[in-house]
């Protein structure tokens, strides 16, 4: 009997010192950068939209949605980076490249930009999406950031 309180006693000792296990939550924010738009062909659109504050230590998701209306071959959108949210400059990570051959058909593309990439800026914004050939081309682009 005394084996067994002993044992008892014990066990419950154990399940007070025991810690729980939680399992951790991630939070990710999407959010566009621009609306949908039809933009003409063969044309540098300038979008220079609204900055985004990026997460320090942290990288960003972006992710493309593109449908031309002719066969477009290359599609080039920019986004700049700024550490102060005045001065912006873009450089080769930043640029991404999409080729669309197939007329209606929507292209996606999604990439990461790490922390390495970005530790030293502050904002990020898309600059400007760029077609080759003259036709129109239908798009949405977001990106999404690990809070």
């Amino acid at each position: 009997m005394k084996t067994k309180i002993l044992l008892l006693a014990l066990a419950a000792f154990a399940l007070a010192l025991a810690v729980p296990a939680r399992a951790a939550m991630q939070t990710f924010g999407v959010t566009q950068f621009t609306s949908t738009n039809v933009l003409e062909g063969a044309t540098n659109y300038i979008v220079a939209t609204n900055s985004v504050l990026l997460t320090k230590d942290r990288g960003i998701g972006l992710t493309a949605s593109l449908t031309p209306g002719a066969a477009t071959n290359v599609a080039e959108i920019k986004f700049q980076t700024s550490p102060d949210g005045t001065l912006w400059a873009w450089s080769t990570p930043h640029v991404l490249y999409l080729n669309l051959t197939s007329v209606g058909t929507n292209y996606i593309m999604s990439t990461n930009l790490s922390a390495n990439v970005l530790n030293n800026a502050k904002y990020i914004r898309l600059y400007s999406i760029g077609t080759v050939n003259t036709n129109k081309l239908t798009n949405a682009i977001y990106f999404s950031q690990h809070y």
